[in-house]
């Protein structure tokens, strides 16, 4: 796959084989900057989430091919993360703390 120029500034598309849309996102100077989309090759949503000058931030959210939601990982600066991990129901199951600095944690919320 051929990634955009270092400088590269608009919207990247990516297509599965199907035409279908693989990912889209924004870049400003090479940089992803915006909203950040990812699809399964039926074309159901597979990620989401927003970059600002190429780092992760705020809420991502990631969904199995059925479109079941399965984790959401919120970012609160680089390296600085929580990963909720969901069951089928939709509830969060597990918590994983990852700090810079510090050694990853899990939590186990449901039995």
């Amino acid at each position: 796959m051929i990634w955009p120029d270092d400088d590269f500034t608009g919207e990247w598309i990516v297509e599965w084989p199907n035409g279908q849309v693989k990912f889209r996102s924004l870049y400003l100077k090479g940089k992803e900057e915006g909203d950040y989309l990812c699809y399964w090759s039926n074309g159901n949503l597979a990620q989401k989430g927003y970059s600002q000058d190429g780092e992760c931030i705020g809420i991502w959210s990631d969904y199995w091919e059925d479109g079941t939601k399965f984790k959401e990982t919120e970012y609160f600066s680089p390296g600085n993360y929580d990963v909720r991990w969901l069951n089928s129901d939709g509830q969060v199951e597990k918590i994983e703390i990852v700090r810079v600095g510090q050694e990853r944690r899990t939590e186990k919320l449901t039995s």
